[in-house]
């Protein structure tokens, strides 16, 4: 039961995946001894085959779909199966109509279903008119299946005849049911079968999924077949035709390698992209061929200079392949034309390898290019930092290009600060090697220690001394919980702030956030006011805005706003930006000219 429950939970992602539920929910069936085919029924059932008094007399329809008559699911399907064995096809069309008004989802399904496997058996073509008139479209092309498996295992012209009549969507189901169901017959029959009924690449997606070897015997010449049979249909290509087009080229790059490219871009549309079939080719490849894989990205990188998509899928290839094989998947970008691609695929390898140990990393430094040396010290080190960061603090000196160091440094500091931040900024106030970016490593610090204890953050924050600028730290944390939108625990901690440069700076990130947002627009009023008059004046581009979002909450605080200036400037803008739209009274309007004309 629990595979049926999967199929039909599948149905509704069918367009996406319909390849691989119905090789599923087919092998199932066959596979379920509760599989009941034409032989079978024409023999005995099971009930009168296992005679061992385990099930009870069937009864009727309504006592078959009675979960509490049976002791489990298997006794109830048996029953199920034995009741539908003896009806005609009368009855079976009332268990039919009778078993819509079944209000468990997966019950209804899986009775609906044996119904009309059932009926497939005795009249397929009745049975599928009968779906058409009874069911839903979504459930008519979820029993579609099971019809033309029926149907096709005694009458396959028929079915296929039958099947050319179906929108395309249907016909797809159905060719999937019948090339899965036939698997008596052989390769080039099967897929003359989803041919006839007008979508091969049902087929060819279906079998080379199955096989283990090629179904081409020439994937040169079924290259151009489909290419031939998609002309006209190359700006509307579906994901399932796609895939086809990606098997058809993956078979024939195997037996010719590279040298295929320029035929299959020759044979395209000029408006056609082969990016798609491009990624499921090399994907496809990366367990086996990973180098082609990758060789084949970096040419077509070559050949669309001004794509980065190709450049993009080459590194995810390279770096994928140097999870279980980092020396190879390095040595093969050492050919790379190009040295901001090499360097870049360099990169990730390199950052596996040191990932995966970076001692060995370290160990085979001398047998490695001398350009590379640098990078690979990068990735050892950023690696060791992850869970001895102090370990690594010594080996700065080994590096001559700061650039590195910096990367380094900061990968010190992103680890560090989660087992003793005491220890992390005495090592930045100290180390001759990090004093030229002392101040973006502490506040990186910061950034990092907030997403862990926020709490601990402020605290570590406010007994610090401010930065060069003379903003205290504690701005860093504001701004990181603003950023991450963590804006209730910002504003939890804004009284925790010193005055002055800091506190002008951490109330404005609040507040700036919570004007973009429209957040709470009142409360940003209401901090911009805990301001004093120094940092009042400091953040007094905010007042255009928030008289604008929040005028009514405004005008009500506007007496508290200092110095005067400031609040003239803000009741000019209330007055401006609200008079045409009757946002205030009459009474309001002489109250807010009064400040406008006030020189006190």
């Amino acid at each position: 039961m629990l595979c049926l429950v999967i199929s039909f939970i599948t149905i509704g992602a069918f367009v996406l995946g319909f390849a691989s539920f119905y090789l599923f929910k087919h092998t199932s069936q066959r596979n379920d001894s509760l599989f009941i085919s034409r032989q079978e029924y024409s023999t005995k059932s099971p009930i009168e085959s296992h005679k061992d008094a385990m099930y009870l007399e069937t009864g009727s329809f309504q006592d078959v779909i009675d979960l509490h008559r049976f002791d489990n699911h298997f006794e109830q399907t048996t029953a199920l199966l034995h009741l539908l064995a003896k009806a005609d096809k009368s009855t079976l069309k009332d268990y039919l109509v009778q078993s819509k008004k079944l209000t468990t989802f997966h019950l209804r399904k899986q009775v609906q279903s044996r119904i009309l496997q059932r009926l497939s058996v005795l009249d397929p073509k009745f049975t599928l008119s009968l779906v058409e008139r009874e069911l839903s479209p979504t459930d008519r092309l979820a029993f579609l299946p099971t019809i033309f498996a029926e149907w096709s295992s005694f009458n396959l012209m028929e079915a296929i005849h039958n099947a050319k009549n179906l929108e395309m969507e249907s016909r797809e189901t159905v060719a999937a049911s019948i090339v899965l169901t036939r698997n008596d017959l052989s390769i080039k029959e099967r897929r003359d079968i989803a041919h006839q009924i007008g979508c091969e690449w049902v087929a060819i997606n279906l079998l080379c999924d199955e096989s283990e070897t090629s179904i081409f015997d020439d994937p040169e010449q079924a290259w151009y077949e489909i290419v031939e049979m998609y002309k006209s249909q190359f700006s509307t290509l579906s994901d399932i035709q796609t895939q086809a087009l990606g098997h058809i080229f993956l078979a024939w790059i195997k037996l010719e390698g590279l040298e295929i490219i320029d035929a299959v871009q020759e044979s395209l549309p000029t408006s056609f992209s082969l990016s798609e079939t491009i990624t499921f080719v090399t994907d496809q490849l990366l367990d086996t061929r990973p180098k082609l894989a990758l060789s084949l990205a970096l040419e077509m990188a070559s050949k669309l200079e001004h794509s980065h998509s190709y450049r993009y899928l080459a590194r995810d290839i390279a770096d994928r392949w140097a999870e279980s094989e980092p020396r190879q998947a390095l040595d093969a970008t050492f050919k790379v034309d190009g040295r901001s691609l090499r360097r870049m695929l360099q990169d990730v390898v390199l950052s596996q390898w040191a990932n995966r140990d970076p001692l060995i990393l370290l160990e085979n430094i001398d047998t490695l290019p001398a350009d590379i040396e640098v990078l690979i010290r990068q990735h050892a080190l950023i690696a060791i930092s992850a869970t001895a960061p102090e370990n690594v603090v010594d080996m700065l000196d080994d590096f001559s290009i700061r650039k590195n160091r910096d990367i380094v440094a900061a990968a010190i500091v992103r680890n560090w600060v989660k087992t003793d931040v005491s220890k992390l900024f005495d090592w930045i106030e100290t180390d001759r090697n990090v004093s030229h970016i002392q101040n973006e490593l502490k506040r990186h610090a910061f950034v990092e220690l907030t997403r862990e204890a926020p709490a601990i953050a402020m605290q570590e924050a406010v007994s610090r001394p401010p930065d060069h600028s003379g903003v205290g730290w504690e701005a860093s944390v504001i701004t990181r919980l603003v950023m991450s939108g963590d804006v209730d625990s910002a504003v939890a901690l804004l009284p925790k702030v010193r005055d002055g440069k800091t506190k002008t700076r951490a109330y404005s990130r609040v507040i700036e956030h919570l004007i973009d947002e429209k957040y709470d627009t009142n409360l940003a009023i209401d901090l911009f006011l805990q301001l004093d008059q120094s940092e009042i004046t400091k953040a007094s581009y905010l007042i255009n805005d928030l008289t604008q979002l929040a005028p009514e909450h405004f005008y009500k605080k506007l007496n508290k706003l200092e110095p005067i200036n400031l609040r003239v400037y803000a009741a000019t803008l209330l007055h401006s930006n609200n008079q045409q739209n009757r946002t205030f009274t009459s009474k309001e309007l002489k109250a807010i000219e009064e400040i406008m004309n006030s020189t006190d």
